[in-house]
């Protein structure tokens, strides 16, 4: 308990002082974690250093990033706490030194211990002792509430400041959430209002968070992971750190119930530790993973409808987006879902190495399912809801991106949409809407059952920048075009229909969409980004396979580099001995 004389003698500024040091120490960690990510560890990345060695090594650098980052965030809720503490030390004592004022210009004395002393003679201005005596009550009620605002903020700080073994404990970044929690509270944050009402798109959300001083950025980082996770226009390093926290803390929290699950959560801690699974395995590879987005309780209309829960949501990219010189953004579709994300995963890894190899920069290739997905084939896949709701998300992440980019001095960066099946009708969504188009280089589609665009021009990057695949034997094109193609309605026909040809949607990989088809070499529906030899590890990469090089190329932007040997090699542009075909040539 704080006493009188204490409160009346602190030294209130060496509060401040002390925020000041550990704010400055904050900046210094955090330039040292910036340090370590951007020197150390993508030096022994760059390396190539591979074998269960190098597994072994990055097994053990990779958790000292994990310590300074801790360190940082609790740096930060220390600073807070001190802040916090500061402000409400020195409004007890104002509050205690104004009760002390009144009482000596009524002629009270206030002893050392907070006891009143009377005058000798009562003073003019009173009429009796009883009114004397009621005004020292008053103001005596006045000290002890001045004390007890200062006891109330002391045992808050000791309870902030209880001086955990973070760094030692099993889960650091869970415990870390619980105390930047705990300091966010004690400094009256309020999680409704991050970001703040009015800062809605990535542009505004980039400055406000600019503008933050750093301990306040890793506060809310650390506290409300959940919100910092995915606000786009923030840094990629700053969302990986929010999504990191979220991770750890679900696991944590699903862990400590034992057998005591739901169905749901048994479902969500299994998924969870295969997705932690997968990112330290890729990590321990020498891959520089970002965690940009997970949500594995937020449910939409149909996930509510189903009854199975969240199908969740995830973004992971291979390498840093916001200073690669080519990024891509491959987008799933039908049937996607956290469960079964590192496939995804699995492909942007390909993606990345494929694109490695042509690239004259850094490559960041992203899975991003921030979209509620299609679950069946049959029942969800034919209608346009999931690409209605998806189709703003992706224009939101990818503005993001390209606010991060900015804020990095990377403003021109090349960016890929990538999409598979549903995906690339989540993707045409986004690009379709003249004033709103998505802010792409290239469009690379596989498997498409439609893009609810007429032609490749409709999508607003220009038809030379749209590419497709379509393999033999993939059925997606063909049956997905009724409910997604876009409306085709001239020309004239020849084969099966020798006279004008009637209405039919179009697809990307049709001739008349006007994009650049490319060539494949794999069969059905999901060879688009398979190795060239499947060595059953899919956290090593064996080489490209046509598909997947024909990708990278396109990914790399290879079309620019003065190198005809590097560009894509298209399909159907009438080279020798080659037959030009329309869509009614591939199906009957």
């Amino acid at each position: 308990m704080v006493s009188f004389g204490q409160l009346r003698n602190a030294k209130i500024g060496e509060l401040d002082a002390a925020w000041r040091a550990w704010r400055k120490q904050v900046e210094l960690l955090e330039q040292a974690e910036d340090a370590y990510q951007d020197k150390f560890l993508q030096g022994v990345r760059g390396a190539r250093w591979q074998g269960k060695d190098a597994e072994a090594a990055m097994g053990t650098l990779l958790p000292v990033r994990t310590r300074i980052r801790v360190s940082a965030g609790e740096g930060a809720a220390i600073a807070s706490v001190l802040n916090s503490a500061q402000r409400k030390f020195a409004a007890a004592q104002r509050r205690l030194n104004e009760a002390i004022g009144k009482a000596e210009g009524n002629y009270l004395k206030v002893g050392p211990d907070g006891s009143i002393n009377f005058p000798d003679a009562l003073p003019p201005r009173y009429a009796s002792w009883q009114e004397l005596q009621q005004v020292a009550r008053n103001l005596q009620g006045e000290m002890a509430a001045a004390v007890k605002d200062a006891t109330a903020a002391d045992n808050e700080v000791a309870a902030a400041l209880h001086g955990p073994q973070v760094l030692d404990a099993r889960n650091p970044l869970s415990q870390l959430q619980k105390d930047a929690g705990l300091a966010t509270r004690l400094a009256g944050f309020d999680p409704n209002n991050i970001p703040p009402k009015g800062v809605k798109d990535p542009k505004a959300i980039a400055a406000w968070w600019k503008n933050l001083p750093e301990e306040q950025r890793h506060l809310m980082m650390d506290a409300y992971p959940e919100k910092v996770g995915w606000m786009d226009g923030i840094p990629s390093e700053d969302r990986n750190e929010a999504n990191r926290t979220r991770l750890e803390s679900r696991l944590t929290e699903l862990q400590a119930k034992g057998g005591n699950l739901t169905t749901f959560e048994k479902r969500d801690l299994d998924r969870l530790t295969k997705l932690n699974d997968a990112i330290t395995k890729y990590e321990r590879k020498g891959q520089d993973l970002y965690l940009l987005g997970l949500d594995s309780t937020t449910m939409e209309k149909a996930e509510r409808r189903d009854g199975k829960g969240s199908d969740g949501r995830a973004i992971v990219a291979f390498g840093n987006p916001d200073t690669a010189t080519n990024t891509s953004v491959y987008v799933p579709g039908t049937t996607e879902n956290l469960d079964g994300f590192p496939k995804s995963m699995n492909r942007a890894f390909n993606l990345h190495e494929a694109a490695g190899i042509y690239s004259k920069g850094p490559v960041s290739s992203i899975a991003w399912l921030g979209y509620d997905a299609p679950d069946d084939i049959v029942k969800d896949a034919p209608f346009g809801n999931y690409a209605d709701a998806g189709g703003p998300k992706l224009n939101g992440f990818v503005d993001g991106l390209r606010e991060a980019q900015a804020g990095a001095g990377n403003p021109n960066g090349h960016m890929t949409a990538v999409g598979h099946s549903y995906g690339t009708t989540v993707i045409g969504e986004a690009a379709r809407h003249p004033g709103d188009r998505l802010r792409v280089n290239d469009i690379m589609v596989a498997g498409s059952p439609g893009m609810r665009v007429e032609r490749a021009s409709d999508l607003g990057i220009g038809a030379g920048h749209v590419y497709s695949q379509e393999a033999s034997g993939d059925p997606v094109p063909s049956i997905g075009r009724p409910g997604h193609g876009g409306p085709f309605t001239t020309g004239g026909g020849e084969g099966l229909f020798p006279g004008p040809r009637p209405e039919w949607p179009t697809v990307p990989s049709d001739q008349e969409f006007g994009g650049q088809r490319l060539i494949t070499d794999g069969d059905g529906h999901s060879a688009y980004w398979n190795e060239r030899v499947a060595d059953g590890d899919p956290y090593t990469f064996a080489g490209p396979s046509t598909s997947l090089d024909q990708q990278a190329r396109v990914i790399a932007g290879t079309y620019a580099d003065n190198d005809p040997n590097n560009d894509p090699t298209l399909y159907g542009d009438g080279g020798p001995g080659e037959k030009k075909e329309t869509w009614w040539q591939k199906y009957f």
